[in-house]
């Protein structure tokens, strides 16, 4: 299941689960503090059965999307699996 940018606009409001891999991603990702795709707000807590699970690798190069994570008006919500 290969996700686009575009697919991620479906999750703003919602909670998402990264579970990080190494090889076969859904999407590659890079965190960064300028000109970011989502705004993100990385919780502790492992939200119910509504959120879904996402396949990420973090790359430094070529990322599908960029993420900057914020303590406060979020895009969405990610848990790190």
């Amino acid at each position: 299941m290969a996700l686009t940018k575009s697919d991620f606009e479906n999750f703003k409001g919602k909670k998402v689960i990264f579970h990080e891999v190494s090889v076969f991603p859904d999407i590659k990702v890079k965190y960064t503090d300028r000109f970011p795709d989502f705004k993100v707000r990385i919780t502790g807590v492992k939200s119910g059965s509504e959120a879904q699970i996402i396949k990420v690798k973090t790359v430094d190069e070529f990322p599908d999307i960029k993420l900057m994570e914020v303590e406060r008006f979020q895009d969405f919500e990610i848990y790190m699996d």
